[in-house]
């Protein structure tokens, strides 16, 4: 690696950049080191560190098929601009980069910003696929809902996919209306959820390069060295 991985852990390395492409505001910012690893199994391997995660949920409602498909779609626009990474994709370096900034790193996160609330249901509407209306009935006369969520290693693992399962079931139980109405407001406040890298959550450490070296070095045999059980109480028998 030719830049000094020093220079990647707590200080903004990683940070967002934004610029204007065509009329478009986009933010973007280079892979962490363990994103990046994750990206190439997707790049190279055929997506092999995919994850794949299924949501049931029965429910009850009078909305007609068109209504219910269009209220999961501004569910998912929601969830999108809630969670920003759902909305991104890694390329490699684009003509509207930092020049300087290029140089350093050779994968990255683009993010798009909407240009109006329509627009971004637009484009939610283009990573949703409806399997033929079909919902099956239940006993009790409700319906079963079955969703499945296929994403980029890099952006998630089973932590964060529990926290947007979570928010995704709130958003389901909002009402169209409101969620309309929120959309917007998440629209203009998307560049304040761009989640940082994990580099950039690290403390800076002081000291010389020597000093911040060690620190790294015995912090990671640190954690990968288990501490012994405490000794038992002797057996007096």
């Amino acid at each position: 690696m030719h830049v000094d991985w020093l220079r990647r852990y707590a200080t903004g390395y990683h940070r967002w950049r934004q610029t204007r492409d065509e009329n478009e505001v986009l933010f973007y910012r280079p892979l962490g080191i363990v994103e990046s690893s994750f990206d190439a199994d997707g790049v190279y391997h055929e997506g092999r560190a995919d994850i794949n995660m299924a949501l049931e949920f029965e429910i009850s409602t009078n909305m007609s098929t068109t209504s219910l498909r269009r209220h999961i779609l501004l569910v998912w626009t929601a969830l999108r601009l809630r969670h920003v990474l759902l909305c991104s994709a890694a390329s490699s370096t684009m003509d509207f980069m930092d020049e300087k900034a290029a140089k350093d790193s050779a994968r990255w996160f683009i993010v798009r910003k909407p240009t109006s609330s329509e627009d971004a249901i637009h484009a939610a509407d283009n990573q949703i696929a409806f399997l033929h209306d079909h919902y099956p009935a239940t006993s009790s006369g409700t319906y079963n809902l079955r969703f499945l969520f296929i994403m980029s290693h890099q952006i998630s693992d089973g932590l964060t996919n529990s926290n947007w399962a979570t928010s995704f079931m709130r958003l389901l139980n909002t009402k169209s209306h409101d969620l309309e109405d929120s959309i917007g407001t998440l629209v203009t406040t998307l560049p304040e959820r761009l989640p940082p890298a994990q580099e950039d959550l690290y403390q800076p450490i002081s000291g010389s390069l020597a000093r911040q070296r060690w620190f790294w070095a015995i912090t990671l045999v640190l954690r990968h060295v288990q501490k012994p059980m405490p000794p038992a109480f002797q057996n007096p028998l």
